[in-house]
Order: C-alpha cells, then sequence, then structure tokens
C-alpha cells in the first residue's frame, strides 16, 4: 500500500468498543487528521465490534481522547477540528466470525466510497489474536478492495507452534507484503533514533562492540499491577508479554550490523541474523511474582504466572563474543522506565586522578519513556584548585533539545507507516518466528515450573529481586 494523495483510504478499526481503540488507535488517527497527514476528502474510518452502537455512540466514547495540538499561527479551533473528524467516524456492528455482517461492513465502505475511483483498505485488527484469523479470513472474502492490508496486534501467538500455526492460517489468504504485525515500542522515536545514534556519529559506530562494551541492560518497569488484565495476563506472563517481543526487538536493533540501506528488507535482514546468533543462558533466568496477584479475581487464587523476569542473553558472534545482554521486564515496581544502557569498560591502569569511580564510570543511557533523553556518563574535574574527578551526566531531554516539535506517539507513527507502505518497523514472519525459537526453551522450563517463582513486594526495586 504505497502513499498517493489520488486514492481514497479506508481505514476501518475492528474491535472499535475497546480500550486500545478508544485510548490509542482512534486518538492516532485524530492526530494524523489533525497534522493533515489524512484527509476527510480522501480517507473515512470506520469502527467495526459486537457492541450494539450508533455512529454517534463510538463518537461520543472517542471525543474525550482527541488531544489537539494547534500552533498560534493556525486558524483553526480545536473544536473544529475534532468535529470534523468525528463527522467522518462511522460504525457497523456486526459478528467477528459472520460473513454476513463482514459483507455489511463491505457495502458500508462502498458507500463511503463512492465517486472515488482509486481506493484501499486498511484492517486495523484491534483484537484478540484468538478471533483474528476468523476476522482476517472473512475480509478476505468479501471485503477486500484492489489495495487492503492488515494491521495485526500482538501477541503473535502463545508459543512456535501456535505461532506457526496463526501464521500458515494468515498466509493462506494474504501475502507478507500485506500484513503489518504491529510491535508498538518499535514506533518510539528513541527507538527510532538508535539507528542514527550508532551508525551516524563516529564516537559511538566505531565503540560499539565487545573491546569497549562490557555489558548492556534492557529494562522495562512498570509501578502499575495487571489491573484487571489478569485473564489475559495469567495466560501469558511477564516474558511473552514484553521480554519475547518488545525488548527482543530493541536488542535487535542495539546490536545488529549496519544495514545495506534503511529500506525495510535489510534492516529486517540485520535483526534476523542477531536472533539466530543469540541464545538465552539458563543459569541466568529468574523469575517472579508480586505479592497480591493472586488476589486479584480476574488471576487463577493458585497461579504461578510471573510478573518479573531477568534473564540473559549471549549474542555469538565476532562484535558481540562474551558480552551479556540482561533482559529485566517486571510490574508492581518502584517506577515506570523503559531504558537501554550501555556500560563500558575500565581504562587499563591504575587511576590518574583521586577519584571514587575507579578507572572509569562511562555509561550511555537511552530512556525511552517516560521522558525521553539520552544520558552520557563521563568523569570530569570537580571544580576547585585540586585535580578530583567525579561522574556526572551530559543529558539531551528530548522536550527541552526538541522544544515546539511534536514527538508522535508510537501508534501515529506506525499507522502512517501503514498508509505509506512502509514496513520498516514492523515484525515480519520470519523474525516473529526467530523470536519465538530463541524462547521456546526458556518458556517450556518456565511453564513446567523448573526455575522457582519468587515473591516481592509492591513496589519493590529492580535489583532487589
Amino acid at each position: 500500500m504505497q502513499g498517493n494523495n489520488n486514492m481514497f483510504t479506508s481505514i476501518v478499526v475492528v474491535g472499535a468498543s475497546g480500550d486500545l481503540a478508544k485510548k490509542k488507535v482512534i486518538p492516532a488517527l485524530f492526530s494524523l487528521f489533525h497534522d493533515r497527514h489524512i484527509a476527510k476528502e480522501n480517507s473515512t474510518v470506520v469502527g467495526y465490534a459486537r457492541s450494539k452502537m450508533t455512529d454517534d455512540d463510538l463518537r461520543g466514547r472517542i471525543a474525550e481522547n482527541l488531544v489537539c495540538r494547534l500552533k498560534q499561527e493556525d486558524q483553526r479551533s480545536c473544536g473544529d477540528i475534532q468535529t470534523e473528524f468525528l463527522n467522518n467516524l462511522h460504525y457497523v456492528s456486526g459478528s467477528y466470525d459472520s460473513a454476513e455482517d463482514i459483507a455489511a461492513l463491505d457495502s458500508k465502505l462502498k458507500e463511503l466510497e463512492s465517486g472515488h475511483e482509486k481506493v484501499r483498505r486498511l484492517f486495523y485488527l484491534a483484537i484478540p489474536p484468538s478471533v483474528f484469523t476468523d476476522v482476517a479470513h472473512l475480509v478476505h472474502l468479501h471485503a477486500r478492495a484492489k489495495q487492503t492490508v492488515l494491521v495485526v496486534e500482538k501477541p503473535f501467538g502463545h508459543d512456535l507452534a501456535s505461532f506457526e500455526e496463526l501464521n500458515r492460517t494468515l498466509q493462506e489468504d494474504w501475502k507478507e507484503s500485506e500484513i503489518y504485525r504491529i510491535d508498538h515500542y518499535l514506533g518510539k522515536e528513541v527507538i527510532q533514533n538508535l539507528i542514527v545514534l550508532r551508525f551516524a556519529n563516529i564516537l559511538f559506530n566505531n565503540t560499539w562492540n565487545r573491546d569497549f562494551i562490557k555489558k548492556v541492560e534492557i529494562s522495562f518497569n512498570e509501578t502499575i499491577d495487571v489491573k484487571g488484565r489478569g485473564g489475559y495476563f495469567d495466560s501469558y506472563g511477564i516474558v511473552r508479554d514484553v521480554i519475547q517481543n518488545h525488548l527482543i526487538q530493541i536488542l535487535g536493533l542495539v546490536a545488529m550490523e549496519r544495514p545495506l540501506s534503511m529500506e525495510s528488507g535489510d534492516i529486517v535482514a540485520e535483526k534476523n541474523k542477531v536472533l539466530r546468533s543469540t541464545t538465552i543462558d539458563p543459569s541466568s533466568v529468574v523469575v517472579a511474582q508480586y505479592e497480591g496477584y493472586t488476589a486479584d479475581p480476574t488471576v487463577e487464587p493458585d497461579s504461578k504466572t510471573p510478573t518479573f523476569s531477568r534473564m540473559t542473553a549471549r549474542i555469538n558472534n565476532e562484535r558481540w563474543a562474551g558480552v551479556p545482554f540482561t533482559l529485566t521486564a517486571g510490574k508492581a515496581l518502584d517506577r515506570t522506565q523503559t531504558s537501554i544502557t550501555i556500560h563500558y569498560r575500565s581504562i587499563p591502569g591504575e587511576p590518574l586522578f583521586n577519584t571514587p569511580c575507579g578507572n572509569t564510570c562511562n555509561r550511555l543511557s537511552i530512556i525511552i519513556q517516560p521522558d525521553e533523553r539520552i544520558e552520557l556518563r563521563t568523569m570530569n574535574k570537580v571544580p576547585g584548585m585540586g585535580f578530583d574527578a567525579r561522574c556526572s551526566d551530559l543529558n539531551m531531554l528530548y522536550r527541552d533539545t526538541y522544544k515546539g516539535v511534536h514527538i508522535p506517539e508510537a501508534y501515529e507513527r506506525l499507522i502512517l507507516d501503514v498508509i505509506e507502505g512502509d514496513q520498516r518497523f514492523f515484525v515480519q514472519s520470519g523474525e516473529a518466528r526467530l523470536s519465538w525459537v530463541l524462547f521456546e526453551q526458556t518458556l517450556k522450563e518456565i511453564d513446567d515450573g523448573r526455575f522457582e517463582v519468587k515473591t516481592y513486594p509492591f513496589g519493590a526495586k529492580e535489583g532487589e529481586i
């Protein structure tokens, strides 16, 4: 699906009555409308779900989540933009397994597309994987336009076998180029900056290897608990929910070789090389569950599902041999932060300066969320008469460095990429399979109870578990 101003785009949000659509997907579409990436003249948005609602019901549910960012010189009012967008938002109620209902959706789309010679359709499946293969098949049979693509939310299966079955079923009807497997972390500004930071700066490009780097830590911490998502979370756990997808995608971008180009195929090829070279150290695996998890009524009372896990990945290639990549994710911790930390090696020899830090404290911290920023810790002379040295941070906070620049939400960026036919930051079937292969044995051993599930108090620090 290539961007084309002469093309009319119908964007169908399947699962429009759910939280993901309400809080993320449709507000992202509004942001694209607000910034004129899509317009009422060449697009429409249609919600589809089982809930019995009217167009106005859906508009009322969505309105409170539409945020304007008007510039001073903009002549439009926020209310005008919201009204224009909402008037272009429609709703069709139907089942996820009914050919008749999907055909009725097709009729509604044809009505909205009337008068436009060139039409394409984007189906965003904001629904559980247990039903999206049914929807995908019925859309293929009854609601395809000449150009039609699917956006599929994670999880892409529960294990390797279920992923392969899911993928096989999808690919019976859809080409790989028509499937956009979305991992919203790949749409985050700081994650996309990794490629530029690594390969456009000789400072990092020439030292991004085992000769200079001692270890890498990739962490995902949340203060919140499962918050009523226990029914879903209890069947997946923190490894499947976060580490096997979000963190392993980050690892791929941190560790990959320089791609031949910025084309999707070249970036994916380098990430796949990393995944093929990676193993999980079984002796490093820690799993734990926060106290009170099983008190959630949506969780099994005797559940051993981990809400925290830490493990070490080893990349067996020339660049990274011997460098541990620690992957950590947890809920109900003391802070909310997702970050990448690169720890550099010490300078050989005795310290030259009086310092409590040893020979070096060099560390690069990339904070993905919240408050996107990049911090470089270096040794500096303490002001005064002596030559005492201390560690200090050189801090680039995005909101200060790029004042007045809108940092898009991940869903905004990725949906626009789908509209423009850009798959660089989507998960291809090959890399999704490799990530399941990588974690297959570890997940089996966790599921079989090989690892003791520790407990930790609500609000614990990551390093204390």
